[in-house]
């Protein structure tokens, strides 16, 4: 059984919300902490979207999450030492 199949599409789609607001390297104009926490905040709406309506309701929350926080922090360390 892979992986794919134990979390669902549901599960990937919130580990990305998830991963998102980490990787957001957008912040402009004279307020720069405006746009990444209206960025944050919608994709906080859209995980609590994808978890109300998930077939497996929270039954992957914390696996979704922990994988978020993985791949967030290996893809900002390859971009840190890329720099």
């Amino acid at each position: 059984m892979t992986v794919i199949r134990v979390v669902g599409l549901s599960g990937w789609l919130i580990t990305l919300v998830l991963c998102l607001p980490w990787l957001n390297p957008f912040a402009l104009g004279p307020s720069p902490a405006v746009q990444p926490l209206l960025f944050s905040g919608f994709c906080a709406a859209v995980a609590l979207v994808l978890t109300i309506t998930a077939p497996a309701k929270n039954a992957y929350l914390g696996f979704a999450a922990a994988w978020s926080w993985l791949i967030a922090g290996l893809i900002s360390c390859a971009i840190g030492v890329l720099q």
